[in-house]
């Protein structure tokens, strides 16, 4: 008689969690931005910009950009890790602090501004937020660094401590 119930406890208890998995995967079936099963997880974020069609740029893009003048980097890492090395003449906008340090960058940013948002590497999500912030606030041209700031030292390009 005991054995009987340890099944049936069992038996209900797998039930259970067969019906917590389908109800998982159907809730991510029809969400409008999917958590992908398979692939690779390191381009999550850039995945998710293309789809909310914000412009990627390149390191080496970048790179010209900067040197050709009028573009603003913002850092959307913390400020420990702006701290400790950063794109030369970049700003910081920590994603974490962004509804505090907004008045403050309106001040001195226009919003047709040409602006490249980076953080740490493209496992990272941060300057996603912050470029979808900027863009809800009316911001427009805004470019999401590929590869963060890791994609950025890979290709030999100079960090200012």
């Amino acid at each position: 008689m005991l054995q009987e119930r340890w099944w049936i406890t069992l038996l209900r208890a797998g039930v259970l969690v067969l019906l917590a998995a389908a109800a998982g995967l159907a809730a991510n079936a029809i969400r409008p931005n999917r958590i992908p099963w398979l692939g690779n997880w390191a381009h999550h974020a850039e995945a998710r910009a293309l789809k909310e069609h914000i412009r990627l740029t390149s390191p080496a893009r970048a790179r010209e950009r900067l040197r050709a003048g009028g573009v603003v980097f913002l850092d959307a890492r913390p400020a420990a890790d702006f701290a400790r090395g950063r794109i030369q003449g970049a700003f910081s906008l920590p994603q974490a602090e962004i509804a505090e340090r907004f008045g403050e960058m309106q001040a001195w940013l226009d919003r047709g501004q040409e602006i490249v948002i980076y953080c740490s590497s493209a496992a990272c999500d941060e300057s996603l937020l912050v470029t979808l912030f900027l863009r809800s606030q009316g911001y427009t041209n805004l470019h999401l660094l590929m590869g963060g700031l890791a994609e950025w030292q890979t290709g030999g390009y100079p960090v200012e401590r």
